[in-house]
């Protein structure tokens, strides 16, 4: 038996163990990098496609706003006025 030819072998053999696992490694995140590119692609198509309705319900919440706004000083101008006919 020949030791040094016995090392030698086993550490051939674990050099290609070794690179195995690193091709093997390589593949796996080539194939989830691939796989997130495909969900971010998708995600992208959706929001490109329901831009025109977040542009309408943009434009629908500030108009509620305004509309909220205005309520307000209504309702202020009505309690101050009720306030005031309490008082005396």
């Amino acid at each position: 038996m020949r030791p040094h030819a016995t090392v030698t072998e086993a550490a051939c053999r674990c050099s290609y163990a070794l690179r195995s696992v690193m091709r093997l490694r390589a593949t796996i995140t080539e194939a989830a990098c691939s796989y997130c590119y495909c969900q971010v692609s998708v995600m992208q198509q959706e929001l490109q496609d329901l831009q025109p309705e977040l542009i309408k319900t943009s434009a629908n919440t500030e108009q509620l706003m305004v509309k909220i706004e205005q309520d307000t000083v209504e309702v202020e101008a009505k309690r101050e006025v009720r306030t005031v006919s309490l008082c005396c």
